[in-house]
């Protein structure tokens, strides 16, 4: 709070001094390449370790990129995807077209050699890995540059995958991470494709408790049958060489990864005389977790109408499409893997895990696009059975409720004109992943058009969006203790409408009451899931008072913290969509920075969250920097939630008088510096909430919403009760000390402000 890891599997170097990549202004279908691997079922695993997620991370990555794909052609009728361009191994391909298509060990090899084969300069390769992982002993004689630290080699686990064959020195049918490395060597290097691997799987993880609705997606060292003096030889060996690898302070070849002061240590120790310039160009990889974390699935949307509908999806390839479904800008690789971060926190993820993003092309755009499909991308037709579907689901942030525009498209109208023409309402009644359902409805005054008028297809806009359901449910564990009438009282205490809500479904719980060890405690559903000791950033509150009492309030302090982080990512998903960018002069562009500072009166030193998954230490200090690049002057709060959910105004100090005022056109505020403490440790977040300041009144401030005083401001005398009047300030309102049920506001009206959030891991004493 205020007062090393795992970078990647991966890392391509060429070594050699070559050209930057290509640029391209589309997606060419065919110069693209993808294979998509799912691991489901495992041959030689116990039943229980057998994934669900995987087989839908490769069918949703599947529509996306064929949706991506068809949007860059110039003909979207006559559009047809190359064969070749997109190959998909998993249970459900493999029953459909034979066991060539499995992902097996041989299978997989055999598509990468393909890929390798195919490729030509300027191609653009995608692979996702999606399945188990794990940590095996280095293999023998090692490439010194690749020496790992601990002497573990990181692996991807087929599905055909064996146990630990000490002959061989490796888990049978295993793919090892130097295996990886040379075919990626193979594209980027001799056939110069650009190549993007996501890795969906973890090598470190955490034993998951039985019947867990969230699975963990490694498999122990115990598990693959790894004696424990293997390990041991292999750790002798690491420690051996040591010496020389921490003699360098910074990883050469990455230089945006420290050894200690709070980055994040890659997982491969490259050699000293390496440099950046020896890496290839043309890769870039992200990866589900650090080190010493574990990758789950779960069920997704987080938030569903009907959580029993919801599918399991790996997070990382989930929070991919999420957010590039959404952008219309350009983004690169790098602030991608930062998007994603911020993702989990309003998925209900407090122990982690912490994604992150390798190699030279992290600051290139995604993909190589210069331009995205955009709002005319999102579009509605007439399914043929008197209804109407959108080409947008709950990935990308459609919710039961909202509220859409209807367009004709851009290519059937024969002036510009007429693509402006609104044609009328519609609603949302059901969303799947990439689809939603809607019916025609009267809106903003204008009533229901006839279905009968209205064309074929054409585009939508969102103007109406519901929020959802913002009520933080709460289950209790009675198999860990005699907890029947804690649970009894709990229900009845819930039983209003509030920010609350009880569930005996342990399955659609947020939230968990547990025995540990004989201790009461409160835990967040991902470290409720996870047996034994939870990791040190697990959300854990030790139950001390008069049990049903002490556990409302710290609920309910939780659900206001939970929902300014939903909301924050509900806006920065509008903002990706098209919503207030950045080259609009009439939306706000305030841009936050964290800066690293050596001393209290230090100005300090910008932190590239793009380039970096945060980790600050102890006594770390850091100030931020607000600047407005908007055309209006804005007020400005700077909110601190810290890991264990208070909510502190950093900016301006509640009831300090401070003039919060970014003026238009480069006005800038700082902060004070901070001092980072351990007390507690995990995911903390700053949110930004700015605000059009009108000439000659009180600047709005938001400051008021700190955790302590948010019961004191609910009266209608209190001064800062104006600034809750503002559209922004009822959504707040609602969701953070009201009722929590469903809720909404029209795009327009909360346009003009914006909000803004940054996440970093505090991690323990070095």
């Amino acid at each position: 709070m205020i007062a090393g890891t795992l970078g990647g599997l991966l890392a391509f170097c060429s070594f050699v001094k070559g050209a930057q990549p290509p640029a391209t202004s589309t997606l060419d279908p065919a110069h693209f390449h993808a294979l998509l691997v799912g691991c489901t079922k495992y041959d030689n695993l116990p039943a229980n370790k057998s994934l669900r997620g995987p087989a839908n991370d490769v069918e949703l990555m599947r529509d996306f990129l064929t949706d991506l794909l068809r949007h860059s052609s110039p003909d979207l009728d006559h559009f047809k995807l190359p064969p070749t361009a997109i190959k998909v191994l998993s249970e459900a391909d493999a029953t459909a077209q034979g066991d060539d298509f499995r992902p097996t060990r041989t299978n997989i090899e055999r598509e990468i050699q393909n890929l390798i084969a195919t490729a030509q300069e300027g191609d653009q390769v995608v692979i996702l890995l999606a399945g188990h992982g794990g940590q095996q002993p280095e293999h023998k004689n090692p490439d010194p540059i690749y020496a790992k630290p601990d002497g573990l080699d990181q692996m991807f686990l087929p599905c055909d995958c064996g146990k630990w064959n000490g002959k061989k020195w490796c888990v049978d049918r295993s793919i090892a991470d130097y295996e990886l490395r040379d075919w990626g060597k193979q594209i980027t290097l001799q056939k110069k494709a650009r190549l993007w691997v996501i890795l969906d799987a973890c090598c470190s993880g955490w034993t998951m408790r039985g019947d867990s609705p969230e699975i963990a997606r490694s498999i122990s060292t115990d598990e693959l049958g790894i004696p424990e003096a293997d390990l041991q030889d292999a750790a002798k060996t690491a420690l051996a060489r040591q010496p020389a690898h921490q003699a360098a302070e910074k990883m050469p070849g990455n230089g945006d990864h420290t050894r200690g002061g709070g980055a994040v240590d890659v997982g491969f120790a490259f050699d000293p005389q390496l440099h950046d310039e020896r890496q290839s160009p043309n890769y870039a990889g992200i990866y589900a977790a650090q080190r010493d974390e574990s990758e789950l699935e779960m069920r997704m949307p987080y938030r569903a109408a009907d959580p029993k509908e919801a599918k399991y999806q790996g997070l990382l390839t989930y929070a991919i499409v999420d957010i590039l479904s959404h952008t219309a800008r350009k983004i690169t690789y790098g602030e991608l893997a930062e998007l994603v971060r911020q993702r989990y926190p309003q998925w209900g993820r407090t122990a982690g895990p912490t994604p992150v993003v390798e190699g030279l092309a992290k600051d290139c755009e995604v993909l190589g696009l210069q331009r995205w499909p955009g709002r005319s991308a999102m579009r509605w037709r007439k399914d043929g059975t008197d209804g109407f579907v959108l080409n947008e689901g709950s990935v990308q942030g459609l919710t039961p409720g909202t509220v859409v525009a209807l367009y004709p498209s851009i290519e059937s109208t024969t002036a510009p004109s007429n693509e402006k023409e609104l044609l009328g309402y519609a609603k949302v009644k059901h969303c799947e992943l990439l689809e939603s359902d809607v019916k025609l409805a009267a809106y903003s005054g204008m009533s229901e058009p006839r279905q009968a008028k209205l064309p074929a297809h054409g585009r939508f806009e969102v103007v109406w969006t519901d929020y959802g359901s913002q009520r933080l449910k709460l289950g209790v564990d009675a198999a860990s203790g005699n907890l029947q009438q804690l649970s009894a009282d709990l229900k009845a205490a819930l039983a209003k409408e509030g920010l609350l809500e009880f569930v005996d479904d342990m399955h659609l719980a947020q939230w968990v009451v547990q025995m540990r060890d004989g201790k009461l405690v409160l835990l967040s559903k991902d470290a409720a899931e996870i047996g034994g000791t939870p990791p040190p950033e697990a959300a854990l509150f030790s139950i001390q008072g008069q049990p049903t009492a002490e556990i409302v309030h710290m609920l309910e302090e939780i659900a206001r913290a939970q929902n300014l982080l939903t909301l924050t990512a509900a806006q920065q998903t509008d903002k990706l969509r098209g919503a207030g960018q950045d080259d609009d002069p009439s939306h706000p562009n305030v841009e936050l920075k964290i800066l690293r500072c050596k001393s209290k009166t230090d100005p300090g030193t910008e932190i590239d969250l793009a380039k970096e998954p945060l980790t600050l230490l102890p006594n770390d200090l850091i100030r931020w920097r607000m600047t407005n690049h908007g055309q209006s002057d804005m007020a400005a709060t700077l909110l601190y939630i810290d890991a264990g959910f208070g909510i502190k105004a950093i900016f301006p100090r509640a009831g300090s008088g401070t003039d919060n005022l970014l003026t238009k056109k480069e006005g800038t505020q700082q902060t004070k510096v901070w001092r980072i403490t351990a007390d507690p440790v995990g995911n903390e977040h700053v949110v930004l909430i700015a605000v059009p300041r009108q000439a000659g009144n009180q600047a709005p401030d938001f400051s008021f919403l700190e955790q302590s005083t948010l019961p004191l401001m609910r009266g209608a005398d209190d001064p800062e009760a104006a600034s809750l009047e503002s559209p922004l300030g009822k959504l707040l309102k609602n969701a953070m000390y009201e009722n929590g049920t469903r809720g909404g506001a029209p795009v327009d009206d909360i346009i003009d402000t914006q909000l803004s959030l940054q996440s970093w891991r505090v991690g323990a004493e070095k």
